[in-house]
């Protein structure tokens, strides 16, 4: 299993505990919509526990919105760091690949200047110490420096970014390693229109990324509530949950290509 293989696995298996945690929330509501059966001869309850916990969800069922939206935050928020993730790992793939700086594709030699110059100036915005700092700088200077490989690159600072992965901050992301077209790339694939049950390219294409800019919003909704706000219910977290999914096994896969694509042509001028 290769590191990208790894990474979507980790999420995968999030995505499924956060699933058995939303059903769980449906369960509860429909345990509370149920009846209670009649009791023995005693006049007490079969099961006290269960007693309890019934006369307890029925001023609680109208609440359990608020716990599956706030599971939305955790589901957005591991997203995020799986994309940031897998645009390390595909940088680093690339890099592994190249004798000197230069074969570097020319956009992700760009962002790894500017980017690094940006979080060096900036280290407490991007939640980085002094030490990690000196370390960016010499690992930066050691690979413009490189003539044989290059040992390492500031894959982090590549990825940094303190804005919510709505559709064009994704893109932006993989523009930093030369991706420039990832949102088309996500509507050609099969798996996004059997998904959306679109056939169009552009539709699917158009689609997603308006599902994705919702899932944020509600994500920001939920983290800066106020009296007026409606926190989703655990089908519609659900649902957001399962195309989330979908979109990172797109993305992984289109990344996949990407890289390979890069190692044909770099195997295509070797001496």
């Amino acid at each position: 299993m290769d590191r990208l293989d790894t990474a979507l696995t980790d999420l995968i298996s999030d995505f499924e505990r956060a699933e058995h945690l939303i059903r769980l929330i449906t369960q509860f509501r429909d345990f509370g919509a149920s009846s209670v059966p009649a009791p023995n001869e005693d006049e007490k309850p079969l099961w006290q526990e269960a007693s309890d916990l019934w006369a307890a969800s029925q001023n609680r069922r109208t609440d359990l919105p608020v716990l599956s939206g706030s599971l939305l935050l955790y589901l957005a928020g591991r997203f995020e760091y799986y994309v940031r993730t897998i645009v390390e790992i595909a940088a680093e793939d690339i890099a592994s690949q190249c004798r000197e700086f230069g074969d570097l594709p020319p956009r992700l030699k760009k962002e790894l200047i500017n980017r690094t110059a940006e979080v060096v100036q900036n280290p407490r915005r991007y939640g980085y110490d002094n030490f990690q700092i000196e370390g960016f700088i010499v690992t930066l200077a050691d690979g413009l420096k490189a003539s044989t490989s290059i040992a390492s690159i500031n894959s982090g600072c590549l990825s940094s970014t303190d804005a919510n992965l709505r559709p064009e901050v994704l893109a932006d992301l993989m523009k930093r390693i030369g991706m420039d077209n990832v949102w088309q790339d996500v509507g050609k694939q099969a798996k996004t229109k059997l998904h959306l049950r679109i056939t169009v390219d552009a539709d699917a294409t158009a689609e997603a990324k308006s599902r994705l800019n919702s899932i944020m919003e509600d994500r920001n909704r939920i983290a800066h509530p106020t009296n007026a706000t409606t926190f989703l219910g655990p089908d519609k977290v659900l649902e957001a949950t399962t195309f989330l999914k979908m979109l990172s096994e797109v993305l992984v896969d289109i990344l996949r290509v990407y890289v390979i694509g890069f190692s044909n042509g770099m195997n295509s001028v070797q001496p």
